[in-house]
């Protein structure tokens, strides 16, 4: 299973050249307002479990709960089928930079968890498609159906359950925060049942994975942002809020290094929900 990138060039010539599925992670809205050429749609929140009854209206709603649906394979592998992929095909998935918090990243890191062999990231997304000259188009594409079969790659993902037992046994992985400084001290989203970090959470801070541009940072400059105690060989473990952002940075770390860092994509929503799951709140000057 393979992550890349690919730059708006490489991408127009891959177009012209090959079969390959563009698949469009933004919003809903931003996908009809104008697209790259052949993209089809698909949105994360659609392959969400549902959050549980005892929880608000708000965190009810698409978006607001992170973790993954349950998989049945041969349904699911019906579904990617249908929207006419294919695990060994060529798949493009773009969104729009930092200010897309990670909606390409987790549609990726699904697929690739689902047994994708090969996906390739846009880099900078559409922002850099346009600026570099190529077209956008509103067209709607009917996708030939594919032929993907459901192989789960377990060591991308940690299950909520797992960690509710390694809490219990004091034997928890190293917890690596990739939200904003303020998520991660908790002075933000009053939404949430509780606010702050899972106790003594490490910090990448999303926003640092990108250029001005839109691009992604490069090896170095990634490698200098990952906290000392997720270098030194021991279980690490990504989370955000709901799970896109936790899972670009899983993707982006596997391609500088080599190494895949699981992700809970439950995330905080998920374990700030459960009362009985320590929480720590920490001020602006820690």
């Amino acid at each position: 299973m393979h992550i890349s990138l690919i730059t708006p060039e490489e991408l127009d010539k891959l177009l012209k050249q090959s079969d390959v599925r563009i698949i469009d992670a933004r919003s809903r809205a931003e996908f009809e307002a104008g697209r790259i050429p052949g993209a089809i749609w698909m949105g994360w929140e659609d392959w969400c479990a549902p959050a549980p009854d005892h929880l608000g209206p708000m965190l009810k709603q698409p978006g607001y709960w992170g973790e993954m649906c349950s998989i049945d394979r041969d349904v699911i592998g019906q579904q990617l089928s249908l929207l006419g992929l294919s695990n060994q095909q060529e798949i493009v998935v773009y969104a729009d930079g930092v200010k897309s918090k990670g909606r390409e990243g987790r549609i990726a890191w699904m697929l690739l968890y689902l047994g994708a062999a090969q996906i390739k990231i846009l880099n900078g997304g559409i922002g850099q498609w346009m600026a570099s000259g190529y077209p956008t188009d509103r067209k709607m594409m009917a996708a030939k159906p594919g032929n993907f079969v459901v192989d789960v790659q377990h060591h991308r993902r940690i299950l909520f359950s797992t960690l509710r037992e390694a809490l219990q046994a004091k034997k928890m992985p190293v917890m690596v925060d990739t939200r904003s400084v303020l998520e991660h001290i908790g002075d933000l989203h009053r939404y949430q049942p509780r606010r702050g970090r899972i106790p003594e959470s490490e910090l990448i801070a999303y926003p640092s994975l990108f250029n001005a541009d839109g691009t992604f940072v490069q090896q170095d400059e990634y490698l200098a942002l990952v906290p000392e105690k997720a270098r030194n060989g021991h279980e690490v473990v990504l989370y955000c809020e709901v799970g896109p952002r936790a899972c670009m940075t899983s993707l982006l770390h596997e391609l500088y290094t080599g190494q895949v860092l699981p992700v809970y994509e439950g995330s905080i929503m998920q374990w700030c929900a459960d009362p009985n799951l320590p929480l720590e709140k920490l001020s602006r000057e820690s």
